[in-house]
């Protein structure tokens, strides 16, 4: 390396996080951008282990660290007290994958920018976000997970054991996780046995893409109020059902929620598509986050009806 610019590193280091003058600042900066778009990566990785964790860079200064090679932006990105939230919000979208997995390794992740890490990252990302303690578990990131993954992937189980999961979100992810995680859900919040049960199965259904064969519109129905009573009537049963082209069940089951009949149900969807579809839904008390998925199942059904 450069002897000289090592020293000009550490000396421009000191500049920033130190007491100086508004020019000395402004200079310092400038120096400091331009080691960073110098073409030796050990240049800007001696500029970043120099600044450390600081708070004191310019913003404008720690999202070009932000936006460079792993080698310089992961080590960065895991420690910086220089971006706050709502800048890390801002680059998570355009960040390399890298860059996401290290803040989702940082000591401490917010449940917002945690849920943004949710939207826009791997699976793989999503992951470490969730082995991290220091990540806060939110209603908001529990749904996007929900949403974004299908039922019985690992990084819904691994949700399912974080000790700080919303008690409110238990029941949606009972009904995406494995029986093995059930179990565990159902140990941890004291949900009833039965219950758990019931929910595993509608689990399993979903999971394995098992669904009810018949069509016959009386045996849907029977079946469909077995289902309910059993509380299994969750929306991954009823995704599963019209994935595989049984429309039938889907009528019956938004009918029964509803408590319309499954002929007005035809006919509104008929006349009036996906805005007719979303009120259903919301009628069936099932989340928006569901919305887009019905919709497509929707229509894929129709076609195989």
């Amino acid at each position: 390396m450069n002897e000289e610019k090592l020293i000009l590193a550490k000396r421009v280091t000191y500049l920033l996080l130190h007491d100086t003058t508004a020019e000395e600042q402004k200079v310092a900066e400038d120096i400091a951008r331009v080691l960073l778009s110098d073409v030796e990566v050990r240049v800007r990785q001696a500029l970043v282990r120099e600044i450390g964790d600081s708070a004191k860079i310019p913003e404008s200064l720690a999202k070009a660290i932000a936006m460079d090679v792993e080698a310089v932006a992961s080590p960065f990105l895991e420690v910086t007290k220089a971006l706050s939230d709502e800048a890390m919000i801002e680059l998570i979208p355009v960040i390399e994958e890298f860059a996401r997995a290290a803040i989702a390794r940082r000591p401490a992740v917010s449940s917002a920018v945690g849920t943004t890490i949710a939207e826009f990252s791997s699976r793989d990302t999503i992951e470490i976000l969730l082995k991290n303690a220091g990540a806060r578990v939110s209603e908001s990131l529990c749904q996007t997970i929900m949403h974004n993954q299908p039922a019985g992937d690992h990084t819904l189980n691994l949700l399912a054991c974080r000790p700080d999961l919303p008690s409110t979100m238990v029941d949606q992810l009972a009904a995406k996780v494995s029986a093995k995680y059930v179990e565990v859900l159902v140990s941890r919040y004291g949900l009833n046995s039965e219950h758990g049960r019931n929910v595993g199965f509608a689990a399993a259904t979903a999971a394995s893409g098992r669904y009810f064969e018949s069509k016959d519109p009386e045996k849907v129905k029977a079946y469909v109020l077995k289902l309910h009573k059993s509380a299994s009537l969750v929306p991954e049963t009823i995704l599963a059902n019209l994935r595989h082209g049984n429309v039938i069940f889907f009528y019956e089951a938004m009918a029964l929620l509803t408590q319309l009949s499954s002929r007005t149900i035809k006919l509104a969807l008929a006349r009036s598509g996906d805005e007719a579809l979303r009120k259903i839904l919301k009628r069936a008390q099932i989340s928006p986050a569901y919305y887009e998925r019905f919709e497509r199942a929707y229509k894929i059904s129709l076609d195989e009806f």
